[in-house]
């Protein structure tokens, strides 16, 4: 996954560590993993895989973002942009 995530880094897609990186991605699928494992009875979605897919793309799109954002003190307009973004990809 750190090569994976080094290539993604080297292509601009995402910044910072890859190490870091990979590891924050990892614990996303890894988190589904347990929780599918450690709660059987829970409602689950219909078709897991999606599910999982679902979750490791939030992940991978959250972290492409959040490498752009400032650590801490989001602003408002940084807020409108990314609402502004959001609307020209479903546009």
């Amino acid at each position: 996954m750190v090569e994976a995530v080094s290539a993604c880094v080297a292509a601009g897609v995402l910044r910072g560590d890859p190490q870091t990186l990979a590891l924050g991605l990892w614990s996303a699928a890894h988190g589904c993993a347990s929780l599918l494992i450690s709660q059987p009875s829970f409602p689950w979605p219909e078709d897991l895989d999606a599910f999982i897919d679902d979750t490791v793309r939030m992940a991978g799109f959250g972290t492409a973002v959040a490498s752009r954002l400032p650590r801490h003190g989001i602003s408002t307009e940084v807020v409108a942009e990314l609402d502004a973004f959001a609307a020209r990809l479903t546009e």
